[in-house]
């Protein structure tokens, strides 16, 4: 009797412990069977692997949004850095520029963008929401005067498209990408200087300063690193789609910071955990795949996502005030 009280007590802090440090768990489990449920095509094959390179999409865009957030900061410029990227590699297909070199341009491409940010940032003392959002505004006027408000499309070259629609062994393409990158921010965040500096800023800018940590540094460094995030994901997903619009990646940097939130990452910064990030935009790709499989209109689509960031801000306001 005793050994089962005490295997029942361990059993309890077990997963009092998991569902507070991966909260986001449940409500992906139950939207998930939600979403089994109501749309009868959910489970299809085709379904399953166009949500898993969509989700991929955003996760890996997310990495780079998490990484800000955790020093304190915020980037709303992702969606016009995945414009700038997708329409410089859309035209560089269209003159038969080689692929390798369009993909090293572009990602290149993403972390001048960054590295703008983070500069106007720790010269300037200018706030991130500020600076990323001017950002933001600028690249998608650029966006519409390279374009002329028209779509760059028919991107007519194999190995450009197996990035976002090929799959190894029965894994798509962009999933392993995902699962290198997140392994790669994991370990960063776990095992390295970079990753203790970056939660050590998030939790006392002050104490961080007497510690010796160079502040400006690490928030250059993750602002870049967000631009090369942001722009992988627009070469998937510009691959995936086959076409960019001049409206491309508008809103994506509310989704990130909603997945990221609802991951239960602190917007003050200084804590969070990756895979939470992960979870979040998987419970914001499986809402928006549901909805469109139902026939609701994508407006509706936008409300939904509006709602889910309030909810995920007021989860965030009731777990700061608890602890």
């Amino acid at each position: 009797m005793v050994k089962s009280s005490i295997f029942k007590q361990r059993v309890i802090v077990l997963y009092r412990s998991i569902t507070k440090e991966y909260q986001i768990v449940i409500p992906l489990i139950i939207v998930f069977c939600l979403a089994s449920i109501i749309t009868p095509n959910f489970f299809d094959t085709g379904n399953l692997i166009n949500v898993l390179r969509q989700i991929a999409v955003l996760s890996i865009i997310s990495i780079g949004a998490t990484l800000v957030i955790y020093t304190g900061g915020i980037d709303l410029s992702v969606g016009s850095v995945m414009a700038l990227v997708g329409v410089f590699i859309a035209n560089g297909i269209k003159t038969g520029t080689p692929l390798p070199l369009l993909i090293i341009s572009g990602m290149l491409f993403g972390m001048v963008i960054g590295c703008v940010n983070g500069l106007f940032i720790i010269n300037f003392t200018v706030p991130a929401f500020i600076v990323t959002l001017a950002t933001m505004t600028i690249g998608r006027g650029f966006i519409l005067l390279w374009t002329g408000g028209s779509n760059v499309s028919e991107l007519n070259n194999q190995s450009f498209l197996f990035l976002g629609r090929g799959s190894v062994l029965g894994i798509p393409f962009p999933v392993i990408i995902l699962i290198l990158l997140f392994a790669l921010g994991c370990f960063m965040l776990s095992y390295t200087k970079l990753g203790r500096e970056i939660y050590a800023i998030g939790s006392n800018v002050k104490a961080s300063k007497v510690a010796g940590i160079n502040i400006k540094r690490v928030e250059l460094t993750v602002y870049v690193l967000a631009g090369l995030l942001a722009a992988i994901g627009a070469i998937i997903d510009t691959s995936r789609m086959n076409t960019v619009t001049p409206m491309y990646g508008k809103g994506i940097e509310f989704n990130c910071v909603a997945a990221v939130i609802l991951g239960g990452a602190s917007l003050e910064g200084g804590e969070g955990h990756l895979l939470n990030t992960l979870f979040g935009a998987a419970l914001l790709g499986i809402i928006s795949n549901a909805l469109n499989l139902i026939g609701i209109s994508s407006y509706w689509g936008q409300i939904a996502k509006g709602v889910i960031l309030i909810l995920a801000i007021l989860l965030y306001s009731n777990r700061k005030q608890k602890y």
